[in-house]
């Protein structure tokens, strides 16, 4: 029986010890590409690159509120003639947020273009916090420039970007992770 506790603890022992040696080691996302796909009910999808490079922090915001599944089911409450659309809202009317929030870098110099995608910033008292809203660009808006968080950019899915309106249903967001090659 004694040798069997000293087996066993020995195994244990050798267990604990690999643990931290086996711990996949996370990449950061500045060195990830990230795809985001929003899939529009009887639209299509749209699917943006997103820009950890320039706005880690916001990104990495959309990203944990994707996927926990926050978007799913929500609707673009807001589409202005100058092409804003806007979503992420739990209430459906730009008024509510996630639960948590982040301060994001915003680039002031930055100018808008078409198929941008970018964290709505202006929620609170603190213009650089972002939680849940997003804003999608059908076309520049130059009223937005250097004034919320650049995370991505349309790469698929202009025609579905150009057929949203009020009331439309986003029925899921799905990211997608890859490491960046070194080439």
């Amino acid at each position: 029986m004694n040798k069997r506790c000293v087996i066993v603890s020995l195994v244990l022992t050798g267990v604990i010890l690999l643990l931290p040696a086996c711990k996949k080691e996370e990449t950061p996302i500045s060195e990830k590409r990230i795809y985001a796909t929003m899939k529009v009910i009887d639209k299509g999808e749209m699917v943006f690159e997103l820009t950890p490079d320039k706005s880690p922090k916001a990104v990495e915001q959309f990203v944990n509120v994707a996927n926990e599944g926050f978007y799913n089911n929500l609707l673009f409450y807001h589409v202005s003639k100058g092409g804003v659309v806007q979503s992420g809202c739990p209430g459906n009317d730009g008024s509510g947020h996630h639960n948590k929030a982040v301060k994001a870098s915003i680039d002031t110099a930055y100018h808008t273009a078409r198929g941008d995608l970018m964290m709505n910033a202006h929620f609170t008292s603190d213009p650089t916090a972002v939680s849940s809203q997003f804003i999608i660009l059908k076309q520049p808006a130059p009223e937005l420039d250097g004034k919320h968080p650049l995370i991505g950019r349309l790469i698929e899915g202009a025609a579905v970007l150009d057929s949203v309106h009020i009331g439309d249903t986003l029925l899921t967001v799905t990211i997608e992770e890859q490491k960046k090659s070194t080439n």
